[in-house]
């Protein structure tokens, strides 16, 4: 139960705490009761809480199998995304040229290079494969995958930098 209850998943956490405080309060009130019980008394009230401790068991396997699919389902999201704006021509100030990179956990998904011009301006998207293209990539967009493929604060606003 130490791996679920880690930072990581802290609505999981939660949900366990909220169970085992309750629990615990119900197993509390069956010990004041028991105090003056009889056998049967008390053996019912120890039914119900395996009952109680089942419905808790249950719950926890539940909850496992939805992390699992949400960390599944998160190594198929953009998560890794990074952005370099530059000067395409040496006539044009301003760094109105940028390339992004949005990568998944493995290194798939696009890099986007809009180039701006005087008179006009030109985008295109690339895919990416497990970090790379098939198609030539220019340095900004080298540059830009390396940087979205480095990037290890998920879920943190896109890296962007000057070239």
């Amino acid at each position: 139960m130490t791996r679920i209850a880690r930072a990581e998943h802290p609505a999981l956490a939660l949900a366990v705490a909220i169970s085992a405080v309750r629990l615990q309060r119900r197993i509390r009130r069956t010990l004041r009761v028991g105090a003056g019980a009889s056998g049967n008394e008390l053996l019912l009230a120890l039914r119900n809480h395996d009952d109680d401790l089942d419905e808790l068991d249950a719950a926890v396997v539940d909850l496992r199998a939805r992390v699992a699919r949400v960390e599944q389902s998160i190594e198929l999201c953009t998560n890794r995304v990074a952005m370099v704006h530059y000067d395409a021509f040496p006539d044009m100030g301003g760094k109105l040229s940028f390339s992004v990179a949005m990568l998944d956990e493995q290194g798939d998904g696009i890099v986007l290079s809009v180039i701006n011009g005087r008179t006009e301006t030109r985008a295109w998207g690339k895919r990416v494969v497990a970090g790379a293209s098939r198609q030539r990539l220019s340095d900004e967009e080298s540059l830009v995958i390396e940087r979205a493929m480095a990037d290890d604060r998920r879920g943190a606003a896109p890296t962007e930098t000057e070239r």
